[in-house]
Order: C-alpha cells, then sequence, then structure tokens
C-alpha cells in the first residue's frame, strides 16, 4: 500500500521492524506530514524511482526504530525542519538519504547506505545534503561495483549545510571497474561547514580518482 498522511498530523506505529511492513507495488511508501511520527516499521518502496518516505520541506518530524529502503532514495527530507531520527537503517538505490536544504536535524544511532544500483549514470551517496544539524554514533556508507566514472560517496554536504559529526564512521567502497571519485565527505557547495569529532573515514576503491 501507500501511506498519505495528507495534512494530518498523524502517529504511525508498528508492531516490529519485521511485522510491520509498508510495500507498496510502485510510488512512495509513505508521505508524511508537520508533526508526523513513525515508530517500529519497515517500508521497502523498491520501484524505480520510489522514495521510501518523504517529508520534504514538512516541519517537526520523529523518526525512530525503522527500516527505510527506497528505490531511489530511502529517507527524502529535501528541505525538512525540526527533524529527530533514532535508531534507524536508511538505505536507498540512488541516495540513502537526502537533507539537502534541511534545517535543525538531529540524527542519533542511525546508518545510511547508497547502494549505487539505480543507474550506471549517476553518483550515489549515503547522505545526500547534511543540512543544518548534528549527527552522532552514525554509519554512512556507499557502495558499487559498476563500470562507470560516476562518484561513490559516503556523505555530500551541499551549499549552506552546517553539520557536525561526533562518533560517526563514513565509508566508501567500489570495485575494480568503478573510475569516479570514492569519498568518505565531500564538501561542495557555498558556506558549507562540517565539524568532525571522534570519526573515522575509509575510501577503498581500487581504480578510484
Amino acid at each position: 500500500e501507500n501511506v498519505n498522511f495528507g495534512s494530518k498530523a498523524l502517529t504511525l506505529i508498528g508492531a516490529n521492524r519485521s511485522k510491520s511492513r509498508i510495500i507498496p507495488t510502485s510510488g512512495s511508501g509513505i508521505v508524511a506530514a508537520d508533526n508526523g511520527v513513525l515508530r517500529n516499521l519497515s517500508v521497502e518502496a523498491v520501484a524505480t524511482g520510489a522514495k521510501a518516505v518523504d517529508i520534504s520541506y514538512k516541519t517537526n518530524i520523529v523518526i525512530e526504530n525503522c527500516d527505510i529502503y527506497g528505490g531511489y532514495n530511502g529517507l527524502y527530507g529535501y528541505g525538512a525542519k525540526r527533524v529527530f531520527l533514532r535508531g534507524c537503517s536508511i538505505r536507498g538505490k540512488y541516495d540513502g538519504g537526502n537533507f539537502g536544504a534541511a534545517e535543525e536535524v538531529v540524527v542519533e544511532g542511525c546508518i545510511f547506505i547508497g547502494y549505487g544500483t539505480y543507474s550506471s549514470g549517476v553518483d550515489c551517496r549515503a547522505l545526500f545534503g547534511a543540512g543544518v544539524g548534528t549527527y552522532s554514533n552514525c554509519v554512512f556508507r556507499a557502495e558499487r561495483n559498476d563500470t562507470t566514472d560516476k562518484a561513490n560517496g559516503a556523505v555530500y554536504c551541499t551549499s549552506n549545510n552546517q553539520a557536525v559529526f561526533k562518533n560517526c564512521t563514513f565509508g566508501a567502497v567500489a570495485g575494480s571497474g568503478h573510475t569516479g571519485q570514492a569519498y568518505g565527505i565531500l564538501m561542495n557547495g557555498s558556506d558549507a561547514a562540517a565539524v568532525l569529532e571522534g570519526c573515522a573515514i575509509r575510501s577503498a576503491s581500487e581504480n578510484a580518482g
């Protein structure tokens, strides 16, 4: 099914990730509204171009203990504001998550993965756009195994991103046929800034720049 909150401030709580699963045949799994809450769910929207959870331009969002997997983005939070995310696995075939232009983002104990299987013609990142916020005890991993010159990166900070990362790991892994960039974190935008404390960064790609 596809779940759309419309304009309603709803709280959606599952029994646990393995039992409460939202699996649409096409389109986004969940489109939230302002003041929405998601807990103890699995959302698998893996059709081409699908976003598992869409909170773009929404305000006051809480997502806890969820498994989010999208055919495009796992969690699409572009332009969101006041987002609290804890204990989640966020995966995407293109980008795991997107917090470009987001503000007041707090992320704790989450795993972001970008698989790079969406298309050999595009870059892939575990997190594209960190927004303005803090990330603690998180793992960011990008992985691809195709023969492409497109980039493969853990975290890509866009314009006006101001992010603090504490006790996080950044990893980019690619196969021997990959010749594009492979990076742990990339600052690429005006006024982009990041603080890293107690973090580890690894880039492992045989032929990447």
